[in-house]
């Protein structure tokens, strides 16, 4: 297998030349890589002369890791795709070599790329572990409860997050994630996104008292050719509404914008949960975790007889969910427990 660092084994170019080059081509060394007519090195793209479009009109059809034939026998991967104004040149393996390359990439610590291109990253997305498989192996009972509740979710945009958005520290509006059309496999930066796309809005939400909204309209100059101020996302964090700040072992968490919400989900879960059960001195925080946590009997069905011992139907009971969230009837119930991630902005 070729050595990896930022040079390639010149003997993968030679011998891709020699198939794809005919008489007029050029063999390339000096560990320079061949990519239509010109010459890829550290990073720098440089035209080679002599070479046309007209040398590479078939790929080599030899494994750039092994350098094997890819005859169809073994399973073969695209590393990567070079498109060009005519045609898309693709840079194979076997499926075996490649997998073997990634891997060793990463245990050197070392970005995975195209053996032919190293300036070329190779995206490396790690098989996902089931749900079902996650909940058998995880030892955390919490972490369990979360993973259960992640897979019973009932609709494929389901009530996930309540946004709480956040100026100076004030609770200024909520949004839920169904009201940005998101769902799962959404990202934090969408959420971003969305709430910066609403700006207006929420500078019509905020009350006369924030003191940034105070300081914006006493400046003359907004006034005179209006214009809804600038902001920008301060902070994203979970959290217990109506409390905007940090608490307990939210404090520790830093959300990445590229991870899911259905990750986050779970991570919120996890962590509300350990909460809800540790020793807590504040009777308002305890009720409000409990509102987010912690279902409730919203109806009961009393025994009629022997044959029928009774049921009683649960929902997540919130005053702080939207009025409009209904189940089984009632207001500000959901079927499953609420996460929440509080949004803090700042008007620049």
């Amino acid at each position: 297998m070729p050595r990896i660092d930022n040079k390639i084994d010149e003997s993968v170019v030679v011998k891709a030349a020699k198939k794809i080059g005919g008489g007029g081509a050029k063999v390339l060394t000096e560990n320079k890589v061949l990519t239509e007519n010109k010459v890829l090195t550290e990073n720098k793209v440089l035209t080679t002369e002599g070479l046309t479009t007209e040398g590479l009109t078939e790929e080599p059809d030899i494994c750039i890791i092994c350098y094997d034939e890819l005859n169809g026998v073994k399973k073969e991967m695209c590393m990567h795709e070079i498109h060009t104004k005519e045609r898309i040149i693709m840079h194979k393996c076997h499926e075996i070599c490649g997998n073997q390359w990634i891997t060793s990439c990463i245990k050197k610590d070392i970005t995975p790329f195209c053996p032919m291109c190293p300036s070329v990253k190779i995206v490396h997305k790690k098989k996902e572990m089931s749900i079902e498989k996650r909940i058998e192996k995880s030892i955390d009972r919490f972490e369990r409860i979360a993973l259960t509740r992640f897979r019973d979710l009932r609709v494929d945009c389901p009530t996930l997050f309540g946004i709480m958005v956040c100026i100076d520290d004030h609770y200024i509006k909520c949004y839920m994630n169904y009201d940005m059309m998101l769902n799962a496999d959404s990202c934090l930066s969408d959420i971003k996104h969305f709430i910066l796309s609403e700006s207006d809005d929420i500078y019509a939400c905020t009350g006369p008292h924030i003191p940034s909204k105070v300081k914006f309209n006493l400046n003359y100059k907004n006034w005179k050719e209006w214009k809804y101020p600038q902001v920008r996302i301060a902070d994203a964090h979970f959290a217990i509404p109506p409390y905007s700040n940090k608490i307990g072992l939210f404090r520790g968490e830093v959300l990445d914008d590229n991870t899911t919400l259905g990750e986050l989900y779970i991570r919120y879960q996890s962590l509300a949960g350990e909460m809800y059960h540790m020793h807590n001195n504040i009777p308002e925080l305890s009720k409000a975790l409990s509102n987010i946590y912690m279902d409730k009997i919203v109806h009961r069905e009393y025994s009629t007889g022997p044959d029928d011992p009774g049921h009683d139907t649960c929902a997540f009971v919130n005053p702080e969910n939207p009025s409009h969230l209904t189940a089984y009837g009632f207001n500000s119930a959901t079927y499953n427990s609420v996460s929440w991630i509080a949004v803090h902005l700042e008007y620049e």
